[in-house]
């Protein structure tokens, strides 16, 4: 097989769940965090309640309640929105893969993609990831391959391209 091709379109469900699942394997956010925040902030507030509202209680509630609030925006509000805001995501995409380029067809225009833009391929149960950097990558669900050989051919231009190796999430 010299090239695979994948036609797909993005729903906001989708979309959400991929970002969700990236901000996890990045560790922007972490279950560690959750875990902390949800067994602090509600201790900081019940102290405040119980006992008295001082500067020291209230420095320490605003410490909880600030990454709280961070997290919860990336998490819920941001990812959602993006999609909202972002009419190219909702349009129809279309990769070509190749030994020695990526052709991306959208919106009318194609444009030829080096192999070397990105570094790493990340895989989840539904998506693979191609990273160029930390903050920057490609979302390809799953569902877009035809057939398992696809994505094995895939997997093998990527291999073959990548600077660094498949990591699984």
């Amino acid at each position: 097989m010299e090239s695979v091709r994948l036609t797909f379109q993005f729903d906001r469900k989708e979309y959400v769940k991929a970002v969700r699942r990236y901000l996890f394997a990045c560790r922007t956010i972490t279950k560690r965090d959750l875990i902390l925040l949800s067994i602090c902030l509600p201790a900081s507030i019940l102290y405040q309640y119980y006992f008295a509202i001082s500067l020291a209680s209230f420095i320490l509630f605003l410490n909880l309640a600030l990454p709280a609030v961070a997290i919860w925006l990336l998490y819920f509000v941001i990812p959602p929105r993006t999609y909202k805001r972002t009419a190219q995501l909702r349009e129809e995409y279309t990769y070509v893969f190749t030994l020695n380029y990526i052709l991306v067809e959208e919106l009318g225009t194609n444009s030829e993609v080096d192999w070397e833009t990105y570094v790493d391929l990340w895989e989840s149960e539904e998506f693979y990831f191609l990273m160029k950097t930390l903050r920057k990558y490609t979302i390809i669900p799953k569902r877009a391959f035809g057939s398992p050989e696809e994505k094995k051919w895939f997997e093998r231009f990527a291999s073959m391209n990548l600077s660094m190796s498949k990591r699984l999430l």
